[in-house]
């Protein structure tokens, strides 16, 4: 009876042994894909208007006078080039924000400057009812303007503006194919906080900007001396953001 029982007990350790050595054989197959990274794309762009394509990232453009000592009909225009800099289509969104009413030095009337000339002091009530009147940006029409060629392509040189124009220059050879996208003739003040857009930029495409300010033909006496300060913002965002 003892040597059964010992036979059993062998035989169970055995099996054990048999089954923790490893002595199955399975059927199998193993796929490894190796190396996996995640990147994140880029949303970048940068701005040039020094008349050329001299792009800066970031754009630091602090106190430019866009138009100096302007009189009444006259327009100057600004010119602004966006470049593409990121590896993804971005849509590209503007705005000008308004900053503060500025005006040249008040030098009339002697010992109680409050105008920067005579004809100003009196167009603005004179000595018993003076109130000045700032508000430049009501008497100044603005245009916004793009050139894009027929292929839905963006000009690429920013010869394809004539900068004292601010119209596509036809006779820039390669550039016939401009047209022009016109966001019309608002006033200034009106402007102010609108953001104008989108426009689809794909990566290195550049887009030639032409801002457009006109001092109205009407313009009084009462602004003489005044003008406005104000900030201009680009904004580049991915297909499929919320947007502007």
């Amino acid at each position: 009876m003892k040597k059964k029982i010992l036979f059993s007990v062998m035989t169970v350790a055995l099996v054990a042994g048999l089954v923790g050595g490893g002595a199955f054989a399975y059927f199998h197959d193993v796929e490894t894909s190796t190396g996996n990274t995640f990147t994140a794309g880029t949303i970048d762009i940068d701005v040039s208007d020094d008349g050329g394509l001299n792009f800066e990232n970031p754009w630091v453009r602090i106190g430019k006078v866009i138009g100096a000592d302007m009189k009444p009909c006259e327009k100057v225009w600004d010119i602004i080039v966006v470049h593409n800099e990121g590896n993804n289509t971005a849509l590209v969104w503007k705005h000008l924000a308004f900053g503060e009413y500025i005006e040249k030095e008040n030098v009339y009337p002697v010992g109680n400057a409050v105008a920067s000339s005579e004809p100003e002091y009196e167009a603005e009530g004179g000595p018993n009812t003076h109130s000045p009147i700032v508000d430049i940006d009501s008497k100044i029409d603005y245009s916004l303007i793009i050139a894009k060629k027929d292929d839905g392509s963006w000009g690429d040189t920013v010869a394809d503006f004539d900068t004292a124009t601010g119209i596509p220059n036809a006779a820039d050879a390669g550039v016939n194919d401009l047209y022009v996208v016109a966001q019309g003739t608002v006033n200034l003040n009106d402007v102010f906080c609108t953001w104008y857009g989108p426009w689809l930029l794909a990566p290195s495409d550049i887009m030639i900007i032409a801002q457009d300010y006109h001092l109205q033909e009407d313009t009084g006496n009462e602004y003489q001396g005044d003008g406005v300060k104000f900030d201009v913002e680009f904004y580049a965002e991915q297909l499929g953001g919320p947007g502007k």
